[in-house]
């Protein structure tokens, strides 16, 4: 027993002195710069309705940060002395193989900071059980050092101008996400990696247009790779930090700090006509977000990962969105497998619902008669006296409501309603022009049934029609 007790004895103080050296490495602080370089013209805005889409690509190799190598050795020194609890008998062998196997993690860094997911082209890190974590700290500027490490700032060339916005780093190989109205356009998309002078030329991978998702490669290793979080554990009041390069590179690495408002919010995007263009299902945050953030990360206090900015809401302050890790990994694998999210069921954006007709508001008791001219096409009134001359192009509108001029092949309502019906109701709501239609089908998905009742020759009619989905 003395033997076993010395032994023991030896072994804490080995695992006090790792320690020592542990919190000695966290001690040590880098210095955050950058160069200054003139703020080129933005072409970061894009309006949407009333929201506005806020857009806002050989280094030195990067070693393992001080703060991570201190969680490594705190993890393994757990595991030193909760195995110094087996029976007296084992005790001496496992000492020997434990000390053996300690010097080869630290020796080669095989203790990682999370799961991992993908099928090998791209890991990217999630955090979960067993996995490395900062501290709870209400503010950690050594969490923040950390993470900048993972996030670029990307820089476009388009046919029209330049632009700038930001990308998290996936993988020590060099895959990037960023958003895809970041890059959309660009001739050439380059990378500006935190601490480094060196630009690279980022290669365009694939990208997922309605989920504003893009990712990057660019030829590079040792990279520092990102933490993700699961975005369904996060809870509204959370503390997180944005990171990004609003209103260009001058103020690139720049953190603004807020809280989640919404960990689950629907909005909608509309095009400038104010059509519905597709729903989104994103985090809401409070923390600053401006033209140039596009594409970073909404972290939280561990550094991981919550969410990837995407947009704000138009002349609002304190109403920034991000794409939520969860559904963002998913469609990110995909793109790196293939591409494109073709073959993913988004969680994070749906297309706009369709009922799938063409359609123009009529007038009870007038005639019409279709028309084109130019681009523009519609219906316009005209004398009985003239449509009675013109029978194969004028129509009477018996009542009120939504001319069917057209309906779309393939979908439900193609085999249900037809040429010159007339849409009086959907779901029990009165209807007079196609915005009205459009409006009740708006809130509603793609599957979703609506009831319409039409007047057909004479006769009101009633139907389910199941809706279709926009594909962008």
């Amino acid at each position: 027993m003395d033997k076993i007790q010395t032994k023991r004895a030896r072994i804490e103080q080995k695992s006090e002195r790792i320690r020592q050296k542990g919190e000695a490495i966290a001690q040590k602080n880098g210095t955050y710069s950058y160069e200054a370089s003139s703020v080129e013209p933005d072409r970061d805005t894009e309006s949407y309705g009333t929201e506005k889409v806020c857009h806002t690509q050989d280094s030195d190799n990067q070693t393992q940060q001080p703060r991570d190598e201190y969680f490594k050795e705190q993890l393994k020194l757990q595991k030193r002395q909760a195995r110094t609890t087996v029976t007296a008998s084992l005790l001496s062998v496992c000492s020997v193989l434990l000390l053996i196997a300690f010097s080869v993690a630290v020796m080669t860094g095989l203790l990682g900071n999370g799961n991992t997911v993908g099928n090998g082209n791209v890991n990217i890190l999630v955090s979960g059980n067993g996995s490395v974590q900062y501290e709870d700290y209400e503010s950690s500027p050594d969490m923040l050092e950390d993470v900048m490490r993972s996030v670029v700032i990307v820089n476009t060339k388009t046919s029209t101008g330049s632009g700038v916005g930001t990308g998290i780093i996936l993988s020590s190989d060099g895959y990037i996400v960023t958003n895809y109205h970041v890059v959309n356009g660009a001739k050439t998309i380059s990378v500006r990696i935190y601490e480094s002078d060196k630009i690279y030329d980022a290669d365009l991978v694939g990208f997922s247009e309605i989920d504003d998702i893009a990712v990057l490669k660019i030829k590079a290793t040792d990279l520092r790779a990102a933490v993700f979080a699961k975005s369904s554990e996060c809870r509204v009041g959370e503390q997180v930090y944005a990171i990004g390069s609003p209103e260009g590179e001058d103020f690139g690495w720049s953190v603004t700090r807020g809280i989640i408002s919404c960990a689950d919010r629907e909005i909608k995007i509309y095009d400038d006509e104010g059509i519905l263009e597709k729903k989104m299902y994103v985090i809401q945050t409070d923390a600053s977000v401006n033209p140039g953030n596009s594409g970073g990360p909404l972290i939280n206090v561990r550094g991981e990962v919550v969410g990837i900015i995407t947009l704000k809401l138009s002349d609002s302050a304190g109403m920034g969105f991000a794409i939520p890790s969860d559904g963002a990994v998913e469609l990110i694998q995909a793109i790196v497998e293939t591409g494109s999210a073709d073959n993913v069921v988004s969680s994070v954006t749906s297309g706009r619902p369709l009922l799938g007709i063409t359609g123009v508001g009529v007038e009870a008791d007038t005639w019409y008669e279709p028309y084109t001219d130019g681009s523009q096409s519609g219906i316009r009134e005209v004398e009985e006296s003239y449509a009675k001359e013109n029978p194969d192009t004028t129509f009477f509108a018996a009542v009120s409501g939504v001319h069917v001029s057209a309906t779309t092949e393939g979908f439900d309502a193609a085999s249900k309603l037809k040429e010159n019906d007339i849409i009086t109701e959907i779901d029990g709501t009165r209807v007079y022009n196609i915005y009205q239609i459009m409006d009740i089908v708006n809130k509603h998905y793609g599957g979703d049934t609506v009831t319409v009742t039409f007047y057909r020759d004479g006769t009101y009619s009633t139907v389910e029609i199941t809706l279709a989905t926009a594909k962008n």
